[in-house]
């Protein structure tokens, strides 16, 4: 790996020079000749700061020069047991990826033709793939599988079913409409529809990863059957935060309804849950000012608009 460096020093005649150095494994230190025939050294690596000592090219090589950077880059070492996993999920990987219209089955011998293995070695692929779920007994896709291609199947239909139903919505309300899916690190909004009148608009990103207290984010979390992704939800918060946070999923369960605490002055959001045939899909919400959408029962025929939306979105993609 190479790392590259821009230095500045008052004793290299008060210019900037960039350098390139290597990692040696053997010392964990790096060195390389710099463009003003000096010699830069660099040491402590593995700590994530350098040290960089520059040396006159003297027989003496009498150091001028010392300053600490930060390297952000230097990668962990990775374990022999490590870099076996990684090939055998790479090579899990290249197996599934024989299916196709024409291959329905995997076979021994298909698999070690096409990727050049063993006969023995695709046979203990297979079995493990067979094991985990990935495929069946047959060597067609397994369980696992179908699981994903249902899930991603659902998000497809939802997000092309939706974009009508949330401006119908937005134009009803006279409100901005928005659609987030659960991502890895939480909510993510995939769809907007803006309000199309009005002198204020409040509106979001696409892509925007929502916080913890969002709308959306409760009702995503709320109906999720995965624990994990509760405890997630609720990591960052105090002990007494969790708590009330969960009396707040639980109103979201029973009320099919979420609203925001963001703890910004004068906005709001309000969310319901989209379902599909087996667990929630995504949320929609509207979102405004505090005036717009207040949190008391002048909400109400707002809220109803909303969760009908959210049912009709529902039905159509199964849920």
């Amino acid at each position: 790996m190479e790392v590259e460096m821009t230095l500045e020093s008052d004793h290299i005649t008060n210019n900037s020079f960039t350098f390139r150095s290597r990692i040696v494994k053997s010392s964990r230190r790096c060195w390389e000749e710099a463009a003003t025939c000096r010699r830069v050294e660099c040491s402590h690596i593995e700590t994530g700061v350098c040290t960089v000592n520059i040396f006159d090219r003297a027989p003496s090589a009498k150091r001028v020069s010392e300053m600490s950077i930060t390297v952000d880059d230097v990668p962990e070492p990775v374990s022999e047991t490590d870099k076996g996993a990684i090939q055998s999920i790479e090579r899990a990987g290249q197996i599934l990826s024989l299916f196709d219209q024409d291959t329905l089955n995997l076979s021994v011998a298909t698999v070690a033709e096409r990727l050049g293995l063993n006969r023995t070695t695709a046979h203990r692929y297979l079995l493990s793939l067979q094991s985990s779920g990935f495929l069946d007994k047959t060597n067609a896709p397994g369980p696992i599988l179908d699981q994903l291609s249902a899930f991603i199947s659902g998000r497809r239909k939802v997000l092309s079913l939706a974009p009508p139903i949330m401006r119908e919505l937005s134009d009803k309300t006279q409100m901005t409409v928005v659609m987030s899916l659960l991502g890895r690190s939480g909510p993510v909004v995939a769809l907007v529809e803006e309000a199309a009148v009005g002198t204020i608009l409040v509106t979001v990103r696409v892509g925007t990863v929502l916080a913890p207290k969002s709308a959306q984010s409760r009702v995503l979390v709320a109906f999720q059957s995965e624990q994990s992704v509760i405890s997630q939800h609720l990591s960052g918060m105090t002990e007494v935060e969790a708590r009330m946070e969960e009396v707040e999923l639980g109103k979201v369960r029973r009320d099919r309804l979420g609203w925001a605490d963001l703890g910004h002055l004068g906005l709001a959001a309000v969310a319901a849950p989209v379902f599909g045939s087996r667990n929630v899909q995504a949320a929609i919400a509207l979102i405004g000012t505090a005036k717009m959408l207040p949190t008391s029962d002048n909400s109400v025929p707002l809220a109803r608009d909303l969760q009908t939306a959210a049912a009709q979105l529902s039905k159509l993609v199964g849920g």
